[in-house]
Order: structure tokens, then C-alpha cells, then sequence
């Protein structure tokens, strides 16, 4: 039998460990904003993404309040490329608001970035066809490809998150039905799949299915 007296240090340790956590992504939050504040979009998001394997919500709190990705002016490809990786870990998260940030993050992204990807790989395809160099032109279908490798990774987890909800649809062994994840078919959801589905190719899309 677990004594009162047990389940109290129990709950002030948990407790003292969520205070510190919160403590030190304060901390971080509040470097990623002084490294804004001298304009250097790079660095705030390295910092960001740095702190993900510690504490995931430091990003995830930094793309909740921030209107980076919506101003095409400081937020570039390059940072695109550079985030979204950690996106997706976030739209794989089980925690529920990291989910929903990612998915949201990942919509703005797509909706900023997509016509810029599609045209770089385009016209990757016609220099590669005239047997021409351009290295500017290579770094950005690099950056490009790489927007477009992670967009399709994240279908792939939607889709599979999709397979999931149906499948919990059906009845448990107690006969009860079992609950879907509450993030699987959000409006956030929804929405970035129509996205993607807008800048993938029909047959990444059809592989993400199967």
C-alpha cells in the first residue's frame, strides 16, 4: 500500500521538476528574443531548435508566438529548410498543443514557401536539361528540395495519423469503442493537408497513401 506521506514527495518532486523546466525555457525564450531584437532570424531560430531534445517547448512556444513565418521579408527558404525538421517532430509529438502548433507551423510554411519551391525545382529541371551551371540557382533547389523532402514527410505522418483515427473507431476488447487522438482530424489538420496536397507531386502523394 502506498502511504499518503509517499504520494505527497511524489507530487513536490514532479512539482519541482516542472518549476525548473519552466524556469529555464523562460530563460531560453527570453535569449531567442534579444537575439531577435538585433535581427538575426538565424540565429533566434538555431537557438529555438537547439533546445529541442532538452525541452520541446521552447520551440514550440517561439512558433506559437511568433509571425516569422508570415514575413517573407526576415523569414527565408534557408530557415525554412532549417525548421522543418523540427516541425514534424512536433506534429509526431504525443502531447497534444505541440501537435497543433507544428501542424499550424508547418500550413504557414507551406502557404509561404510552396510557389517558391515548385518554381526553384522547375527550373532546376530546365538547367539540368540545358546542360547549364548556376550556383546560386543549385543552393536554392538544394533548399527547395529540401522544404519539399520534409513537406512529404509530413503528409506521410498525417496520412498515417488518418489510418490510425479510423482504425480507433472500432470497438475495444471491452467492447467499447476506443478514443481517437484528438489532434488526428483537427481543422489545423485539415488544412495542411490541403496544402500539401497543392505542392506535392501525385505520385508522392499516392505513395503516402498506400
Amino acid at each position: 500500500v502506498v502511504s499518503d506521506a509517499s504520494v505527497s514527495n511524489d507530487l513536490k518532486q514532479k512539482h519541482k521538476l516542472l518549476i525548473k523546466t519552466l524556469q529555464r525555457r523562460l530563460v531560453t525564450l527570453r535569449q531567442i528574443r534579444d537575439v531577435l531584437k538585433q535581427g538575426d532570424v538565424f540565429g533566434a531560430v538555431t537557438k529555438a531548435i537547439g533546445s529541442f531534445d532538452l525541452d520541446p517547448g521552447v520551440l514550440a512556444d517561439f512558433l506559437h508566438n511568433t509571425v516569422l513565418p508570415d514575413r517573407r521579408e526576415l523569414f527565408s527558404l534557408s530557415h525554412a529548410a532549417q525548421l522543418l525538421p523540427f516541425v514534424r517532430k512536433l506534429i509526431e509529438s504525443d502531447a497534444l498543443h505541440f501537435v497543433l502548433v507544428g501542424t499550424q507551423s508547418a500550413s504557414r510554411l507551406c502557404n509561404a514557401f510552396s510557389e517558391i519551391i515548385r518554381a526553384s525545382l522547375r527550373r532546376a529541371g530546365g538547367e539540368a536539361a540545358a546542360k547549364t551551371v548556376d550556383v546560386a540557382l543549385d543552393e536554392r533547389v538544394r533548399r527547395a528540395q529540401a522544404c519539399y523532402d520534409e513537406f512529404r514527410r509530413i503528409y506521410m505522418v498525417l496520412m498515417a495519423a488518418n489510418v490510425e483515427r479510423e482504425r480507433e473507431k472500432e470497438k475495444g476488447p471491452g467492447g467499447e469503442p476506443r478514443q481517437p487522438r484528438a489532434h488526428s482530424n483537427s481543422l489545423a489538420s485539415k488544412q495542411l493537408r490541403m496544402h500539401l496536397e497543392l505542392l506535392l507531386d501525385p505520385a508522392d502523394r499516392l505513395m503516402a497513401q498506400s
